[in-house]
């Protein structure tokens, strides 16, 4: 997602999300057609869709489904240490700085 995208809220952008347990906590994934666009750790599901909510509050917002649900769990196991690495696209930008 280009800066100018993020810095509208997202707008005209189709981003789907899933919020799931792991080692770490709770965690809301959220991806475009290039790739994860989000990641957010947080104590309850409600916390974190309120923020996903706030970071791209002009997005169409898209819940899980199955196939998605199987991709973060994929991850997931990545991250509690018991899977192999995945190669994931990212939708990310920032600054130099950043």
């Amino acid at each position: 997602m280009k800066p100018k995208k993020l810095r509208a809220g997202g707008k005209r952008e189709s981003i789907r999300f899933a919020v799931t347990e792991c080692s770490l906590g709770t965690v809301l994934t959220g991806t475009t057609d290039q790739g994860v666009c989000s990641a957010l750790l947080g104590d309850t599901p409600e916390a974190l869709i309120t923020m996903f909510q706030d970071q791209f509050p002009m997005a169409e917002l898209i819940g899980s489904n199955d196939k998605f649900n199987e991709w973060v769990a994929g991850v997931l196991t990545i991250v509690d240490g018991t899977g192999t690495p995945l190669e994931l696209s990212l939708d990310i930008r920032g600054t130099a700085f950043q």
